[in-house]
């Protein structure tokens, strides 16, 4: 800074040639004498940045107090001062910059850099007001991390690649995403991605170096061996910066799935259903009108039989009226959840008790076995529910003289609990179908009972909510074995 100023010049000169070359220079000047350092002068940019007149700091002291007013920081400028006055006097040379936070005659804070040099007795001091160079530093900095951490910690994978592919950089998310560290995928290629069609991986990367843009989806090989799908959007930033965001929507698509399956089914079971209600209800509804229109020509023993058919109409009909109540409130999460520890044993003869007369019009014996002091952590209307269900099925699909066994299992800290009979058994094509919605069928039992298609759904839905799984082992002419696991 000094080297642009006369160091030849002496106050001899003419003083307007002075002040017209200092008054015009952007640089702070301040020129004092002697060791009180007396003030002899200061340029407009001087007074412009800082505010202060010659008045106000007629002396070195006076200087040092209102331009550093925080005394520990004005002791170490103050040491540090003298150290480059006495380095330039033995060296004479212009000292070397320091920078200083000056307080001005405004109360307003500014950095400034300072340098000066020993001209005989005058002090020659020269600031540049850096000011506005930090204050910008400072906010690229600042933007700087900030932008480090959001790229660090975003949850969407961050690639960036040159032209050629080669993996300049990335974030946690990005390389985790293929089973990589950032270390390792910095040393990849666009290429080395576990794709299954590389080739069209890298026929397509150079497609868009050329275009500055893509997006769509892939599928990529896991480490475990598993099909991941990613989404990713590629943008071509400038030459050799190529940003990609990707993120993992294996998930996703699988939710999709299942909620498109889900929606499927039931308005298929919602068809299924209306065909269902429609046909006992016409049935009856033809019934009593047929009844009503000629009840003076029916017999007595007539009318009885005929409204016994009503009778047994209109409770089948409320029974899946019932049972769909009962399966859209599980589905929909508004049936309570209340677990507690119950007694099997109790449990299992409140439920059994009641089928003893159903059973025995068939002559079926009912057992039970396993269930001494055993507990299970269950909802106790629900489990009642599951196991009400299967011993009806079990009565229906047995003949006449055969035998139910229920029985439970200790295993870990689960218990397995199944209903098993010697009846007709299942065909080996229907199994799939009895616990999905889309598949609701009705099969009259050996005495040509009635069912809804709802009940094993249901116990499904109550047995799953439980966090335990229902399934079947049958034989068609040897009978079912219903199983399902609970929480001890």
């Amino acid at each position: 800074m000094v080297d642009n100023f006369n160091s030849d010049f002496h106050p001899n000169e003419p003083e307007e040639k002075f002040r017209a070359l200092a008054d015009s220079s952007p640089l702070i000047i301040h020129i004092s004498r002697g060791k009180e350092g007396i003030g002899e002068y200061v340029n407009a940019a001087f007074k412009k940045i800082l505010g202060y007149t010659l008045e106000d700091i007629p002396s070195s002291k006076h200087w040092w107090e209102r331009a550093f007013p925080d005394e520990n920081y004005r002791k170490s400028l103050m040491q540090e001062w003298e150290r480059m006055v006495q380095d330039s006097k033995r060296h004479s040379a212009e000292a070397e910059p320091f920078e200083t936070v000056v307080t001005c005659k405004d109360g307003s804070k500014r950095i400034i850099s300072w340098t000066f040099k020993m001209v005989g007795e005058l002090n020659w001091g020269f600031g540049m007001d850096l000011t506005a160079i930090r204050e910008t530093e400072q906010k690229l900095k600042e933007s700087e991390t900030k932008y480090k951490a959001i790229f660090e910690n975003s949850p969407t994978g961050i690639l960036i690649a040159d032209d050629e592919g080669n993996y300049l950089s990335a974030n946690e998310a990005g390389a985790r995403q293929f089973g990589f560290t950032v270390e390792e995928i910095t040393q990849m290629n666009v290429r080395d991605l576990p794709t299954f069609d590389q080739k069209k991986t890298i026929n397509r990367y150079k497609d868009y170096v050329k275009s500055g843009i893509d997006f769509g989806e892939f599928k990529w090989k896991a480490a475990d061996g598993s099909v991941r799908i990613s989404q990713y959007q590629a943008i071509r930033v400038k030459e050799d910066f190529n940003l990609s965001l990707q993120m993992d929507i294996t998930e996703q698509k699988k939710i999709e799935s299942e909620l498109r399956q889900s929606n499927e089914s039931k308005n298929k079971f919602i068809s299924v259903l209306a065909h269902d209600l429609k046909s006992p209800f016409g049935a009856l509804r033809s019934l009593l009108s047929l009844l009503s229109e000629n009840v003076r020509e029916y017999t007595e023993e007539e009318l009885e039989k005929a409204l016994k058919l009503a009778d047994t109409s209109a409770g089948n009909t409320y029974q899946l009226l019932n049972e769909l109540l009962t399966w859209a409130m599980a589905q929909s999460g508004k049936i309570p959840f209340s677990p507690e520890t119950l007694s099997l044993q109790d449990l299992c003869s409140q439920i059994c008790t009641p089928f003893t007369l159903a059973a025995s019009n068939k002559n079926i014996v009912i057992e039970n076995e396993g269930f001494d002091n055993l507990n299970v952590y269950a909802d106790k209307e629900m489990i009642s529910t599951v196991f009400r269900n299967l011993i009806s099925n079990a009565i229906k699909f047995t003949q006449k003289g055969g035998l139910i066994r229920v029985s439970a299992e200790p295993t870990d800290s689960k218990v397995l609990i199944t209903v098993a009979d010697n009846g007709i058994g299942i065909a080996s094509d229907k199994i799939s179908q009895l616990f999905e919605l889309s598949n609701r069928t009705t099969t009259p039992g050996t005495e040509n009972e009635k069912g809804t298609g709802l009940g094993l759904l249901i116990c499904r839905e109550f047995v799953e909510k439980h966090g335990g799984k229902i399934w079947v082992e049958t034989e068609p002419g040897k009978g079912s074995d219903f199983k399902f696991t609970l929480p001890l």
